[in-house]
């Protein structure tokens, strides 16, 4: 069974140190007003388990009571069957002549370990202490104060607990001891390497694994100190443990809450979609472009996509068109001279058109140019149509000419485009020209449509505890608190000086 191996003292004076020595830790000691080890720390090997204690006086603020009631908690909690044994107690100090303060709040500390033992003699306790005290001077008298404040702290305990105090009986164990190796042998300490072991050990000058040796056999022979631990139940505010741990107030009255906090999020995933407005248009039909091709052409072949231009433009052409043939009132062949700018004016919307999708159809117009073309000689052509005439532009490298479009019908419903007068028949998103139906122009999240990444559209309460979540948490609770001071049931210490806890101790 492992020996269980209790440290206590001031900050800087070797209990990690030891921790390492004996157990072969990997830690650092610590010195100065700074303490290495904040909460008790274990440290275990095959042989040991030691227990490295806040060191007293460091900079945690925390009170002996509240530095004594931690250390029976972490006891109890890791005990077994509410027993928790210590093997020894080693008790780190300062040499002095003389019993400081100090001193005497370190010894009434260990000596308060009595209290949670089975009838132990507050004296029998001391036998398993062994005091190690730092430094390398050998007068008897520098252990004094040390072992002065363990006898009164024995004596005034005794006293309290009607227990008998023989003086004479009373003894503990001391171990002065300087380590001069743990940073590697120096100027000023390379003269104890010279010196033969018995004669350093009259100057309580040790190697490591000498001290390791040395405190094994001291503490070989000690007594265990066996912790007994009561199990009880406050039936006010249900806090379970040992009722002489339990806090001096009591919460009185509970109620359950959850700790909640607001989480953004988008309901819906990443999708596809149109970032225009919907329109409906008639929109032709590829073959029956190609089919008037083929009569302009003469039958000849040619594939040459066709931009449709929207309505906006077309309107703008089609009054350009509509007031050449009201101040001619006669075909466009008929009057060369006016033809170059009125198809100038036609052509120099097209380019700037080619974009954008065909919105409306209307019936068409007389014919405004048949000129002969070679189909090689084609560089591009547009389809136009308005309220009022529908008409194909075709750009070769020298001329730009203008087609009357009859019989080309709509892709979807098969009407004429002349004979078409009401709304269209397919729909579109007015930004990318495409059909509803397909592949959206934009990508965001489904519920609002905002790009991926950006804070969600919709909040819900979420539990930090039990991690439930709703767009409004109404269940109960899942965790209890005080009514009167809002601090968690069971864990926190209570708020009502007037109410003490009503213990009910468990088998």
């Amino acid at each position: 069974m492992k020996k269980i191996i209790l440290a206590f003292g001031s900050t800087g004076l070797g209990k990690t140190t030891m921790a390492h020595l004996l157990c072969e830790a990997n830690v650092k000691g610590s010195s100065g007003i700074e303490s290495a080890t904040k909460i008790a720390v274990y440290y275990e090997t095959d042989k040991y388990l030691y227990i490295d204690t806040c060191g007293f006086g460091d900079s945690s603020g925390k009170t002996d009571e509240e530095l004594f009631h931690d250390m029976m908690c972490l006891f109890q909690r890791y005990g077994q069957n509410n027993i928790f044994n210590i093997n020894t107690i080693l008790w780190f100090c300062s040499e002095s002549e003389r019993e400081t303060s100090h001193l005497q709040r370190e010894a009434n500390f260990i000596q308060r370990l009595v209290e949670y033992t089975d009838e132990c003699n507050p004296i029998d306790l001391w036998k398993s202490v062994l005091i190690i005290t730092k430094g390398n001077l050998n007068l008897r008298k520098l252990v004094d104060g040390p072992k002065s404040a363990a006898r009164n702290a024995c004596w005034a305990f005794s006293n309290k607990q009607h227990y008998e105090f023989n003086e004479d009986s009373f003894f503990v164990k001391h171990f002065p001891c300087w380590i001069y190796d743990t940073e590697g042998i120096t100027e000023e300490n390379a003269r104890w390497v010279k010196m033969d072991s018995k004669t350093r050990f009259e100057f309580n000058c040790y190697r490591q694994d000498e001290i390791k040796s040395k405190v094994q056999h001291l503490i070989s022979n000690f007594s265990p100190i066996t912790i007994r631990f009561k199990q009880g139940i406050c039936k006010k505010c249900n806090v379970i443990g040992d009722p002489r741990l339990f806090i001096t107030q009591c919460h009185t009255k509970s109620f359950f809450k959850h700790s909640i906090k607001i989480e953004y999020f988008h309901p819906e995933e990443i999708v596809h979609f149109h970032s225009g407005s919907k329109f409906l248009v008639h929109e032709p039909d590829e073959n029956s472009i190609k089919k008037l091709f083929e009569s302009i052409f003469d039958g000849d072949q040619i594939e040459i996509p066709v931009s449709q231009v929207s309505s906006e433009i077309a309107e703008k052409i089609i009054e350009s068109c509509k007031l050449f043939n009201n101040q001619t009132n006669a075909a466009p062949e008929l009057q060369p001279e006016l033809q170059p700018s009125f198809m100038s004016q036609i052509i120099s919307h097209a380019p700037q058109a080619a974009s954008n999708l065909l919105q409306t159809v209307a019936p068409l117009v007389t014919t405004l140019a048949v000129p002969r073309m070679a189909p090689s000689t084609v560089t591009s052509t547009y389809l136009l149509s308005g309220p009022s005439v529908a008409f194909l532009v075709i750009c070769s490298e020298r001329n730009k000419c203008c087609y009357e479009a009859k019989n080309i019908s709509c892709k979807r419903c098969k009407k004429l485009i002349e004979e078409i007068n009401e709304i269209g028949c397919i729909e579109k998103c007015d930004n990318c020209k495409k059909e509803w139906i397909e592949t959206g122009c934009a990508t965001g999240y489904g519920c609002c449509k905002q790009e991926e990444g950006k804070l969600g559209c919709q909040a819900h309460e979420r539990c930090t505890i039990c991690d439930e979540a709703a767009i409004e948490l109404n269940s109960q609770g899942c965790t209890e608190f005080c009514v009167k001071c809002k601090e968690m049931w069971n864990i926190t210490p209570g708020c009502d000086s007037a109410s003490k806890h009503d213990v009910l101790i468990m088998d």
